[in-house]
């Protein structure tokens, strides 16, 4: 994620979004996506650390 997002300052997403990156072969819709993920991460940083937390503590 650090290579898709280099001046991203919160690199874990959901995973739908981690396999939407991944199966994609287009550089600019990741880049559109990382830019999206980027002007919203104050709205979605605390549900997303959350679901970190709860998916490290499954492991």
């Amino acid at each position: 994620m650090i290579k898709l997002f280099p001046n991203a300052k919160l690199y874990v997403v959901p995973c739908s979004v981690e396999m939407h990156f991944f199966n994609s072969r287009s550089q600019t819709l990741i880049n559109l996506a990382a830019k999206t993920i980027n002007d919203k991460l104050k709205i979605f940083s605390t549900k997303i650390l959350f679901m970190f937390i709860k998916r490290k503590e499954l492991d």
